[in-house]
C-alpha cells in the first residue's frame, strides 16, 4: 500500500525551547485533517522553527522576521494544506 498522505515536517529548536509550539501547530494541522496528514516533528538548533509541507518550506520564522507564528498565520497555512488536498 502506498502513503498517500500529506507530509509535513515541522523543525523546531531545542535548546530555545520551540517543542510547544511545534506541537502546537501539529495539533492544529492535524485537527482539521486527522489521517490524511503525515506530520512529523524534527528537533534542531539555532533558533529554526520551520514547517514543510510536501518538501516545500512554508514557514520560517527567522525568514518572517524573527516572530512567532500567531493563529492568523496557522490559518494560513491550514488554508494552504486545504487547496492541496482538495486538487489531489
Amino acid at each position: 500500500m502506498i502513503d498517500e498522505r500529506l507530509k509535513i515536517e515541522i523543525t523546531y529548536c531545542t535548546a530555545w525551547g520551540y517543542l510547544p509550539m511545534a506541537a502546537w501547530m501539529a495539533t492544529e494541522f492535524w485537527a482539521e485533517f486527522k489521517e490524511r496528514l503525515a506530520i512529523t516533528l524534527t528537533p534542531a538548533l539555532e533558533g529554526t522553527l520551520e514547517v514543510y509541507i510536501g518538501g516545500e518550506k512554508i514557514l520560517d520564522r527567522k525568514g518572517e522576521g524573527g516572530d512567532y507564528p500567531e493563529m492568523r498565520r496557522i490559518r494560513e497555512i491550514r488554508k494552504y494544506i486545504r487547496g492541496i488536498l482538495v486538487d489531489s
